[in-house]
């Protein structure tokens, strides 16, 4: 070996070896007595924390925005759950886009309260209203609770008072990286979640009483939206209002052709139809939809809208194995392919379980003929289990009393 060559290699050494031998570290973020940062911008920006380190933020109010880098890995985590720990934007000064927490990499993202500052809000105290149908002038104010760009995992947190409570636009996700929402809870939002463009996993959250649309699900996003309790989302009149929406407007971006898989959620009392398919111009994105609840919705369980498509040649919902109940409108319209659904009363008991006589219960396929569903009886060899499973697992609401 040269000389030259053998001093490289020393250098490689001495610049690596600490690295390879780092331990993860977990640091202290308190604004109200020592902790290692008093802010979490701090914490994140410092040169200490390094990837794969935890950020336990301890409780209080931080008036800040967050915004993670790609470049850090990292866990940021409240040491007391959302109840206590609140983050919240500061005023705006403008009328853009705005994120209250915006995430690029591979984060988690655990246990907060993410709460729009009242003087971003409007006299009513509710998001100033968006209408995504109207004029097609630029949008005014919007905001978002947490923005992922990234394979973030978002998990137990609280978000209010947005225009969009949750946002995933994670382009990894089309190469096998999806971008992770669980165990959430989203209200008196505009959208309670968005999913645009990308590869999602979004399971076991509660998505109640926001103000347009519970789950916005647009241009060519795909994945599992599964196990979700959507209930009393919308607002009467709104254009396009709706418990889940699947808007697809291909003069976008006509190269996607992606499949959203929609399964055992329970989609119930929404000021609209449960689910409002919406295609604008054309589409290739066939939502697979089966083994929900459609119950109580004040429109139609499914409702598929072409608008200025053509009505031969659009991708409709493929159906199967759902229950249909007390909608407004009736079951469903537009839909050529439904197989193995029922129309019965699912019997709810608090929290939106079954009744054990429910017979929603092993009404669906077998287990592990569909990769993404649930079952209540733990897989025991019967038919699979429609709608919702499990009370809201985020823990941050007492059982939602139904209101039938």
């Amino acid at each position: 070996m040269s000389s030259m060559k053998y001093v490289a290699l020393i250098i490689l050494i001495v610049v690596f070896l600490p690295i390879v031998g780092r331990a993860a570290e977990t640091w202290l973020v308190s604004n109200e007595m020592n902790g290692d940062f008093s802010s979490i911008t701090a914490a994140i920006e410092s040169d200490r924390v390094q990837a794969d380190d935890v950020v336990l933020i301890l409780p209080g109010i931080y008036e800040e925005h967050i915004r993670v880098p790609s470049c850090k890995p990292i866990t940021l985590r409240s040491a007391d759950g959302p109840r206590t720990t609140i983050i919240m934007p500061p005023p705006y000064t403008d009328n853009t886009k705005h994120m209250a927490v915006l995430l690029k990499g591979h984060t988690v993202f655990d246990g907060f309260t993410i709460m729009e500052n009242p003087v971003n809000m409007s006299s009513t105290g509710d998001p100033r209203l968006l209408d995504l149908f109207g004029t097609g002038q630029p949008w005014p104010h919007l905001s978002t609770g947490i923005y992922s760009t990234g394979p973030a995992d978002v998990k137990n947190n609280l978000v209010i008072g947005f225009r969009i409570g949750i946002c995933s636009s994670c382009p990894s996700g089309a190469m096998g990286n999806p971008a992770y929402v669980r165990f959430n809870e989203c209200h008196g939002n505009e959208i309670g979640v968005c999913l645009c463009e990308t590869t999602n996993i979004v399971r076991d959250n509660f998505i109640h009483d926001n103000y347009w649309v519970g789950v916005l699900v647009s241009h060519g996003a795909c994945g599992e939206l599964a196990n979700n309790l959507i209930i009393h989302n919308g607002t009467p009149g709104r254009v396009a209002t709706a418990g889940i929406l699947c808007w697809q407007d291909y003069t976008l971006r006509p190269e996607l052709n992606m499949t959203p898989i929609i399964c055992n959620n329970t989609v119930h009392g929404n000021r609209g139809p449960g689910l409002r398919c919406r295609y604008v111009r054309g589409g290739l994105c066939t939502p697979v939809v089966h083994h929900n609840i459609f119950s109580w919705n004040e429109n139609y369980g499914i409702l598929c809208e072409t608008l200025d498509s053509d009505p031969n040649t659009m991708p409709y919902p493929i159906v199967h194995y759902c229950n249909f109940y007390n909608n407004v409108n009736g079951q469903h319209v537009n839909i050529p392919r439904v197989i193995g659904c029922l129309s019965v009363n699912p019997l709810f008991e608090d929290g939106f379980y079954l009744n054990p006589a429910s017979p929603c219960i092993d009404a669906g396929m077998l287990p592990g003929t569909w990769g993404s569903v649930m079952d209540i009886d733990d897989l025991d060899r019967k038919h699979v289990d429609l709608g919702y499973h499990h009370p809201p697992k985020s823990g941050h609401s007492d059982p939602y009393p139904l209101n039938d």
